[in-house]
């Protein structure tokens, strides 16, 4: 993608972030006190991200790609801390660099510290869950609620009203 993009890459970072900004949708996270865990996760997963690209670039010193590599693995276990929905993170990365990474035949190989460290930390999520800090947080101690209820409340809520906000907002 950088030989398509790469002149103009600064400036649709610009609009692609101005757009995300300002959109309505995006208010609901800031102003509602339970979403804000949702945006703290956010952060802590697009850092984790870069931070490992980072780590991954050809041309660093070793000291470099190791500091990259500590600043992603903490930032994914920071992430486990704010929200469950982190789990996925450490797949992320191996899927950027399975789709987008440049794949050089002992790739795989000189990440292997970066995808342990990262899998390490869902160590913080299965400890936090285990301390049931989030015992009752989608309602399963209410009565009457199990998780086909669950399921089916949230699948017509991103239906019918987060898909409906995000195309019809003007």
């Amino acid at each position: 993608l950088a030989s398509e993009f790469k002149e103009h890459a600064s400036a649709l970072a610009l609009a692609i972030s101005l757009i995300w900004m300002v959109h309505p949708l995006l208010t609901d996270a800031v102003t509602y006190v339970a979403q804000r865990t949702e945006v703290l996760m956010g952060l802590f997963c697009l850092l984790m991200l870069y931070c490992a690209i980072r780590a991954g670039e050809r041309d660093i010193t070793a000291g470099s790609r190791r500091f990259w590599t500590v600043a992603a693995i903490v930032s994914c276990a920071l992430g486990m801390g704010s929200k469950q929905t982190m789990v996925v993170a450490p797949a992320m990365v191996w899927l950027w660099d399975w789709l987008l990474g440049e794949r050089a035949a002992d790739g795989s190989r000189s990440r292997r510290g970066l995808y342990a460290g990262l899998a390490a930390t869902w160590a913080v999520l299965a400890a936090l869950v285990w301390m049931e800090r989030w015992p009752h947080s989608i309602g399963f101690a209410r009565e009457g609620w199990t998780p086909w209820t669950y399921l089916l409340t949230q699948t017509g809520v991103i239906m019918l009203v987060y898909l409906r906000e995000a195309v019809d907002r003007h």
